[in-house]
């Protein structure tokens, strides 16, 4: 309990210094010019895992050691009172051993990591997004999958799914329902007794697969209960060391533990012993790389809105995929985009084909709007805004119906990954601007 104390009082001398040497460079595109921000402030996340995941103990380097004590711990040693006199020779060791985990937790600075070595791919289609939850899981050791229910799923993802069960690959499954109990009866059953299957049906409506804390799949689709009227989805997959996406891991483990029982079972134990370590809230997630391109994990509404409210008047023309439209959110969605962009920008608006006229007599009580919105029948499932030709998001939120308030009753756990930069230009010009 003492060194527990020593602990936490050695954060409250360091921590307040940390978020702002660990910020990353914002607003640079790659010919240094400034971009505008999406959002007032990024700082990096300060979650690490725990080195029980990685690769034996960090190495050694200069930027892992603190030569000495807080100035406060200075000042206080060099006029003590008759108190901590009595008390230094007691907790002489018990302080250096404190140090000692200081210097290796994720408060000590650290050397920046070589970030392009994180892969960053986009998926377009059902085909694309069926091989590659196959493929991820036919390599995995454990992974989460998050779905909108339980149904039937696609034979290849069903067929991967068996055999790792079969390996003893733990799986768990996220959903909001389970529309088909059948299904389930092939991952309840255990042979030998021990239990590699859990299932959390609660307020989520993400989509995606994230295996050994290495590999991240998030975007719109449904991998465990197969789409009939939409055809195409699209989503990032995201690679890198466990150092690199360990970040991404945490942050998902915050949104859904916070949700109550029903989150902790589909989590790794060493997520619960990284927040014991580090228990700081969490920060918005984002990430830089070379070529001046920038990533944000979106895992709130908040985050998602001010995404929308930063971002949108920003970057000119506004294209977004949103399946569905309702009366009273598309509305306030509308009057939204209305108060934010520039009169005359360009806007277009895809939905399913039963939303179109619905959508289009919304348009009318927003007059200003209409003037320069254009609405698309599609038969997509993305849920995507292109905002311009550098800004790019990507998830499981429908822009158009989905509550737009973390008070709203109807809301769900909704995850979005922004991409901005040369890598989102890149796939803008590939798939959205043909």
């Amino acid at each position: 309990m003492l060194t527990y104390g020593i602990y936490l009082s050695l954060l409250l001398i360091w921590g307040s210094a940390i978020p702002a040497a660990q910020q990353d460079e914002m607003g640079h595109n790659r010919q240094g010019k400034t971009q505008a921000k999406i959002t007032t402030f990024f700082p990096k996340t300060l979650l690490q895992p725990p080195r029980e995941l990685t690769q034996g103990p960090p190495k050694k380097s200069p930027a892992l050691i603190i030569s000495k004590p807080p100035e406060k711990l200075q000042q206080a040693s060099k006029n003590p009172s008759p108190q901590v006199i009595k008390k230094i020779t007691k907790e002489q060791s018990l302080k250096r051993e404190a140090c000692e985990v200081i210097k290796s937790e994720s408060f000590a600075k650290r050397p920046r990591s070589h970030k392009d070595d994180m892969q960053v791919n986009f998926l377009y289609g059902s085909k694309a997004h069926i091989q590659a939850y196959a493929d991820l899981i036919d390599e995995a050791e454990g992974h989460i999958i998050a779905s909108w229910n339980v149904n039937f799923i696609p034979q290849p993802i069903f067929s991967s799914l068996l055999e790792a069960k079969r390996r003893g690959v733990s799986i768990s499954f996220v959903v909001n329902s389970v529309k088909r109990e059948q299904t389930l009866a092939y991952f309840d059953k255990d042979e030998d007794g021990e239990a590699t299957f859990s299932l959390s049906e609660t307020k989520s409506h993400a989509k995606f697969l994230f295996v050994d804390s290495k590999a991240l799949i998030l975007g719109s689709f449904n991998a465990l209960g197969e789409a009939y009227e939409e055809s195409d989805d699209a989503s990032f997959r995201i690679q890198g060391t466990i150092s690199q996406m360990w970040p991404f891991y945490m942050s998902l483990y915050e949104i859904y533990t916070d949700l109550g029982e029903e989150g902790w079972g589909i989590f790794e134990a060493t997520a619960s012993l990284s927040k014991f370590r580090n228990p700081r809230e969490r920060q918005l997630l984002q990430r830089s790389f070379k070529d001046g391109s920038q990533i944000f994990l979106l895992c709130t509404l908040k985050e998602h809105e001010d995404f929308f409210r930063l971002a949108t008047p920003q970057h000119g023309k506004v294209t977004i995929y949103s399946p569905f439209s309702s009366k009273d959110n598309t509305l306030k969605r509308l009057k939204k985009l209305e108060n934010l962009l520039k009169a005359g920008t360009e806007v277009h608006l895809k939905v399913l084909a039963q939303y179109e006229s619905e959508l289009k007599r919304l348009l009318t009580q927003v007059p200003s709007l209409q003037s320069h919105t254009k609405v698309h029948v599609t038969p997509s499932h993305q849920k995507i805004m292109v905002i311009g030709e550098e800004t790019i998001c990507v998830g499981s939120l429908n822009w158009l119906s989905a509550a737009q308030d973390e008070k709203d009753p109807y809301r769900n756990v909704e995850l979005s990954v922004v991409v901005q930069g040369l890598k989102a230009e890149e796939i803008i010009k590939k798939y959205y601007r043909s």
